[in-house]
């Protein structure tokens, strides 16, 4: 039942959502053996265009949905959530987008429901497949960024239940904020990382929403470390807070500290004034806020790491949290693909693993406790793992992957 219509004083549209008939599901898979999702596609210049989601066990591929029309994706614990888009013609020979929400529970390969969704407009997108929606698997929320033809500029988002079947559209135009960059799961709701053009020097930020009184808060990421010209990474880390990647922090030293590594392909010499000041470019780690998302008395720390290539992904090691991320062989290459995997323990400010997989990969994902990392063999299509703690090398599936270029793996247990 629809609690109110129309839109209310907080700039919210209420719609009712149809249940479309929940899809089955052909994984024939014994449920809790170890298993990778996995997204097959087609692989473009701008990316890969998505046909079918997959699990792939040691000895079985089974599909699990057609993905063919899916242009956003988000994921949560085991809850990975599919935006069916579609452009269909309305009553007035004008046009509208037609979209579905396709849920889905990876630890067990199943589709939970996949549900109908009238009246929103999705954020464009650059890639076929993006990245672009928050999922709150515990309060069975999904928050898609929508699009507003009156105010281009603006963000606005909907917020999709699919247990009540319940869509809010937020109407609401956020003047403040400006189309995301990324969109991230938080403990309060989501978060979304935009330029901020108010100033006259555009300053990367990231709008922090609550859900529960639909309110947000912005906090500064790091853009200006002296100046930082990379977008970088944001991602939530449990027990420690909101981080930030910059791939592209720029320190400048004087004439005392010029004659160190100079000669450095990452060091520049930049006349000032008649002195000469050592620039130096290299990426780095922040932690932005606590575990509850504050930044009272938190003065971001710059934490020097190398060049990460790959996303990166938030995991529990030995009780410890940690990041995991892929580096390449050589940092200048223009190929995607990466060849080192490395596991950071964020206490320590440490790395406790660093393996070369002797190959590389362009997809990897850890299991979800941490003991695995599985990737797909650029070269063979196999899935093969890395063992955390014996820091093996060891083959997974029992055949290659179809088309391994247009493959990105989702989830790992």
């Amino acid at each position: 039942m629809l609690t109110r219509h129309g839109i209310s004083k907080l700039g919210i549209l209420y719609y009712s959502v149809t249940l479309a008939s929940i899809l089955p599901c052909c994984s024939t898979y014994a449920q809790g053996s170890p298993h990778v999702v996995i997204i097959l596609g087609d692989k473009t210049s701008y990316g890969s265009r998505p046909r079918q989601l997959m699990t792939i066990t040691e000895n079985s591929h089974a599909g699990i949905a057609d993905l063919s029309g899916a242009r956003i994706f988000g994921e949560d614990g085991s809850i990975l959530a599919f935006l069916d888009v579609a452009n269909a013609p309305a009553p007035d020979d004008s046009w509208h987008f037609k979209c579905s929400l396709l849920i889905i529970d990876t630890m067990a390969s199943v589709i939970i429901t996949n549900l109908d969704l009238n009246g929103i407009v999705p954020v464009p997108m650059r890639a076929p497949l993006g990245q672009y929606m928050a999922v709150d698997a515990k309060n069975s929320e999904a928050y898609i960024p929508t699009f507003d033809h009156q105010a281009p500029n603006s963000f606005g988002f909907a917020e999709a239940n699919w247990k009540t079947r319940m869509l809010q559209i937020h109407t609401n135009s956020y003047k403040d904020l400006s189309l995301p960059y990324a969109v991230i799961t938080i403990p309060s709701g989501f978060g979304m990382s935009f330029l901020d053009h108010k100033e006259d020097t555009p300053r990367l930020t990231a709008a922090l929403f609550d859900a529960a009184t639909q309110t947000h808060r912005l906090v500064p990421l790091i853009y200006t470390y002296g100046k930082s010209s990379g977008i970088g990474q944001m991602l939530f880390l449990p027990t420690v807070g909101l981080i930030q990647y910059s791939l592209d922090v720029i320190t400048r030293s004087t004439n005392a500290a010029l004659s160190a590594n100079l000669a450095s392909p990452n060091r520049t010499r930049v006349p000032t004034a008649g002195m000469e000041i050592a620039e130096h470019r290299h990426p780095a780690l922040f932690q932005l806020t606590d575990s509850a998302l504050s930044t009272n008395g938190l003065i971001p720390a710059e934490i020097p790491v190398s060049a990460i290539a790959s996303e990166i992904f938030a995991r529990t090691s030995d009780g410890k949290p940690c990041l995991v991320w892929g580096e390449k062989a050589d940092p200048e290459s223009q190929d995607s693909a990466v060849s080192d995997i490395v596991i950071f323990d964020w206490n320590s400010k440490r790395e406790l693993l660093r393996k070369d997989i002797g190959t590389s990969t362009t997809t990897f994902q850890p299991s979800a406790d941490g003991s695995r990392v599985y990737f797909l063999d650029s070269k063979d299509g196999m899935i093969k793992f890395l063992d955390v703690k014996s820091r093996n090398i060891n083959p997974f599936s029992a055949e290659p992957v179809p088309n391994p270029a247009g493959a990105t793996i989702v989830a790992a247990y």
